[in-house]
Formats: structure tokens, C-alpha cells, sequence
């Protein structure tokens, strides 16, 4: 899973005014880019247009190239974060894992 994640905005380090890209750019580009559909779309770009700081998952790094040329070019600061899904182990899996000898098997395997 990809995230992208707004921490905050500056305008000095915009090169672009903030009324350049209207809300129907952020609403094209965030449907490239994003799982947003709707009501959750028009509300994240309208928070875009807020400068507010938001977080959204992304298709993949690489389709959200025009959203993050947007969003510097209107001076967001973000960070890309890939957060990996977490490994689930079956509890049979661990307890072979982790089997603890008998004192007869400790004693044989001495031998």
C-alpha cells in the first residue's frame, strides 16, 4: 500500500499561485492516481484547494507523477510512505516453530 501524505504548506516554496489549478484539476488528477471516487474525491480536493493537511492512498507510485507535480508546484510538502501489509503466521505454524522437547526426546537426542 502506498500513501501519500500532506504534512503541511508553504508559499515560498511554491512556484505557482494557489489559484491555478481549480478544484476540477485536483478531482482529475486525484481520480488517476487514487481509489477516490465521488463525494470522498470532491471533498479531498476541495481540502487541497483549503491547503489542508491530508493523507489518501495512492494506485502505485508511479500513476501519482502529475498529482505530485501539482502539489509542489502549489508548495504542499509531502512524503510518499509505502507501509507494508503485515505477515500473518498460522498458530500451527508456531507452535511447530516452537515445539518444546519432551524430557525422553531431550534425553534420546543427548545420545
Amino acid at each position: 500500500m502506498v500513501m501519500l501524505v500532506i504534512k503541511g504548506w508553504s508559499a515560498e516554496s511554491a512556484w505557482l499561485q494557489n489559484e491555478s489549478w481549480s478544484q476540477i484539476d485536483y478531482c482529475q488528477r486525484l481520480y488517476h492516481c487514487t481509489y477516490l471516487r465521488g463525494r470522498a474525491l470532491n471533498c479531498t480536493a476541495e481540502s487541497l484547494l483549503k491547503r489542508e493537511a491530508c493523507e489518501f492512498q495512492l494506485v502505485s507510485r508511479e500513476h501519482a507523477e502529475a498529482l505530485t507535480y501539482t502539489l509542489e508546484s502549489a508548495g504542499a510538502q509531502f512524503e510518499i510512505k509505502h507501509l507494508w501489509p503485515e505477515k500473518v503466521i498460522s498458530l500451527d505454524l508456531y507452535r511447530k516453530g516452537t515445539e518444546v522437547k519432551t524430557i525422553t526426546q531431550a534425553m534420546a537426542d543427548a545420545r
